[in-house]
């Protein structure tokens, strides 16, 4: 597991109910989300690790445009329900393979990602047959820190969560 976690350079993300509990709260114009700040913490880590960040979600929203502004992820792509097609594009654009990717989902629509990537993961609320395609499975539910475990096992199991956390720590004491 450690060899293949160690060649992960880029880590893709569903939203709802990876990002997100999963709710969506409609308005008359809008469409709300909520998102956990220590997931967007966790996506800062990785970014400041040297990991590449992205979304590719079947949905639209600007709740999500919003917050991946935010949080300066790198690529996302809304509307997409062919992931694998979006994905090649990323992978394209960063000259990475599949075996260079993590895919964080939830749901049976990110299976056929899982299948090809190099480190599949899923949070602890994801339907069994979810659960059983990917390699991890988070302790914490989507949208309640689950992407920040994932992301903070990767950085673990490359060597450099600690000291990634250090160094950020030192710019936040300057």
């Amino acid at each position: 597991m450690n060899e293949k976690i160690k060649k992960i350079k880029l880590v893709i993300m569903d939203v709802d109910g990876v990002l997100t509990d999963g709710r969506v709260i409609l308005g008359k114009n809008e469409e709300l989300k909520f998102f956990d700040i220590h997931d967007g913490m966790g996506i800062h880590i990785a970014r400041e690790s040297g990991l590449k960040t992205g979304i590719i979600t079947g949905r639209t929203s600007e709740a999500v445009e919003r917050r991946s502004k935010e949080l300066k992820i790198d690529y996302v792509v809304q509307g997409s329900k062919k992931k694998i097609k979006a994905l090649d594009k990323i992978l394209e654009s960063e000259k990475l393979n599949y075996e260079n990717v993590c895919f964080i989902g939830d749901d049976i629509i990110d299976i056929p990602i899982f299948r090809k990537v190099g480190f599949s993961a899923t949070v602890k609320g994801a339907p069994e047959n979810v659960k059983s395609e990917a390699e991890y499975v988070s302790t914490k539910p989507g949208g309640r820190g689950a992407v920040r475990e994932i992301i903070e096992h990767i950085l673990d199991s490359k060597g450099i969560l600690n000291s990634t956390i250090e160094h950020m720590i030192e710019d936040w004491s300057e």
